[in-house]
C-alpha cells in the first residue's frame, strides 16, 4: 500500500475463526449460492446486505457491540520485510478518528521503522512511509486524497474485523449483499461489498457459521503505485476471544503480493477515553 510497508494481498488459505459456531437461527435467510460483483448496488441488494450485517452484529456482540464507540489495542507486529518485530498501537474513536503506529521494540538490537497511519474524519496521512503513484503527484489535493484514501483502507481493513457495523453506524459506508462465494477455500461464505467516501472499500467475507468476519479483500488502489496498484490486498481475521461481552479477533494478517504483516493483538481496551490530541501526527 505504502512505500515502505506495503499492505498485503493474495487470497490466504488460513481456516475458520476458532470461535465458537452461533446456535441459534439466522432471522434472515442466508445469501443465495451466486457470487457477483456490481458497481452499483441495488436498493434490494442493500437491504439484504444490511440484514446480513445486523446477523454479524448479534454474533459479535449486540447492543454490546453498537456501544462500542472508542477501542484502543496493543500487540506485536511482524512484516516479511522488516527484520526485527515491532509494537503495534491503535486507537480508534467513532466515527472517523483512527491511529495504527508500528514502533521499535524497546530494547531490540536490530533497527526497525516506526510507521504511523492516522485518519481524522475528512483526511488521512502517513508518518514514515511514502505512497507511490498518485501519493507522488505534484497536485497537492491528488497527492492528499491519495493518502486519505490509503490511510481509511487501512482504517476499515482492522475496524472490519473489530466492529464492521461501526463503520455502517457512522453513515459513511454501505454494505450490499453480493451472495455467497462458490468455490475455494472461503466457499459458502457470504460476501459483503462495502462502498465509503473514497469508492469501493473492499468485498467483506462472513463465515457461515460463526457469522463473524473472516477476510476483507481490498482491490488494488486507485492511482495507487507498487504492488497494492495491482494486487489485492486481503486482511485475515482469527482466533476469535470473547472480552466485554464482544468477540474480538487476536490475529490480523495482512497480505499483498508477497508482502505479509502478522498482527499479534495482546490487549483490547474498551470504550476508553481518548483525546482529540491523541490521533495527531505528533503524538506518541
Amino acid at each position: 500500500m505504502w512505500g515502505l510497508a506495503g499492505s498485503g494481498c493474495g487470497r490466504p488459505s488460513s481456516a475458520s475463526p476458532a470461535t465458537p459456531s452461533i446456535g441459534a437461527t439466522p432471522a434472515t435467510p442466508a445469501p443465495t449460492l451466486v457470487e457477483t460483483q456490481t458497481d452499483t448496488p441495488t436498493a434490494q441488494a442493500i437491504d439484504r446486505g444490511r440484514a446480513l450485517l445486523e446477523q454479524l452484529r448479534q454474533a459479535a456482540g449486540g447492543p454490546a457491540l453498537t456501544a462500542l464507540k472508542s477501542v484502543e489495542v496493543t500487540g506485536a507486529s511482524m512484516m516479511t520485510s522488516v527484520k526485527a518485530p515491532r509494537q503495534l498501537h491503535v486507537i480508534a474513536r467513532f466515527p472517523m478518528s483512527f491511529r495504527l503506529e508500528e514502533s521499535p521494540a524497546p530494547g531490540s538490537a536490530v533497527p526497525a521503522p516506526r510507521v504511523v497511519v492516522g485518519v481524522d474524519g475528512e483526511s488521512g496521512w502517513m508518518l514514515g512511509a511514502r505512497l507511490g503513484g498518485d501519493g507522488q503527484s505534484k497536485d497537492v489535493a491528488v497527492a492528499a486524497r491519495a493518502y486519505t484514501r490509503a490511510a481509511r483502507q487501512t482504517m476499515a481493513g482492522l475496524l472490519v474485523g473489530i466492529s464492521a457495523p461501526w463503520l455502517f453506524d457512522s453513515g459513511r459506508y454501505t454494505f450490499s449483499d453480493l451472495g455467497a462465494v462458490t468455490a475455494g477455500d472461503d466457499r459458502d461464505a457470504w460476501q459483503l461489498q462495502i462502498d465509503g467516501p473514497d469508492g469501493r472499500v473492499g468485498r467483506l467475507l462472513i463465515d457461515p457459521h460463526t457469522r463473524l468476519p473472516r477476510r476483507l479483500i481490498e482491490p488494488p488502489q486507485p492511482g495507487g503505485g507498487g504492488t497494492a496498484a495491482i494486487a489485492d490486498i486481503v486482511f485475515t481475521y482469527s482466533d476469535f476471544q470473547p472480552q466485554g461481552g464482544l468477540q474480538l479477533p487476536r490475529t490480523v494478517v495482512r497480505e499483498n503480493g508477497t508482502n505479509r504483516t502478522i498482527w499479534s493483538i495482546a490487549k483490547y481496551a474498551l470504550n476508553p477515553t481518548l483525546p482529540a490530541r491523541r490521533f495527531g501526527r505528533g503524538a506518541r
